[in-house]
């Protein structure tokens, strides 16, 4: 105890243990504030690496897209006949009916300032088959399938995040094919 205290009164003795909390406290509010600062610069620093390598990725696909082509009645007479006879055009989605995936994930962790950020490279090999005999159920009567413009679709929620171009390749030792950006789709 505090030599001369021992006579005091105990509100005088709860008063300087109060003061002595203060006290101490502030420095302990001082490291409360720099650890929720620092706390918030890191989810900074993360959200802006992950921005700048892309972000997290959606890969949708792959979907054959075929193109049909068929004719179409516009007007008809009050006969019965066809007045006006158009071509009109459809598109078919087709899933393929086995998909196999192959991913290779590789982590490297980047330093930012003080920060470590995780950071992960992966490598995604896709191969599967189409059964385009399925087609037929959706060709209208008098109906032309436009193979020259059927497409492959792989949608990517964000490009930004490749390091190489997505290839593909058809059959067995086929030339890579490289894809385009845009679905086409409506």
């Amino acid at each position: 105890m505090l030599k001369g205290l021992g006579g005091r009164s105990l509100g005088l003795k709860l008063i300087l243990i109060g003061v002595l909390i203060l006290v101490l406290g502030i420095p302990l509010l001082f490291v409360n504030v720099l650890t929720w600062e620092r706390s918030n610069r890191a989810a900074e620093v993360v959200a802006e690496v992950g921005a700048s390598l892309g972000g997290a990725q959606t890969v949708r696909g792959p979907l054959l897209r075929v193109p049909i082509e068929y004719p179409e009645a516009v007007r008809a007479t009050e006969e019965g006949e066809v007045d006006i006879v158009r071509t009109a055009t459809r598109h078919v989605l087709i899933a393929p009916t086995t998909l196999d995936i192959d991913a290779q994930m590789e982590t490297e962790l980047l330093t930012r300032a003080i920060y470590d950020i995780p950071s992960y490279t992966t490598t995604v090999d896709l191969s599967g088959q189409f059964n385009i005999d399925a087609l037929t159920d959706f060709l209208p009567d008098d109906g032309t399938v436009l193979w020259d413009e059927a497409h492959i679709i792989l949608a990517i929620s964000d490009l930004r995040a490749f390091k190489a171009p997505v290839q593909m390749t058809m059959g067995r030792n086929a030339e890579p094919l490289v894809f385009e950006p845009g679905s086409r789709l409506d």
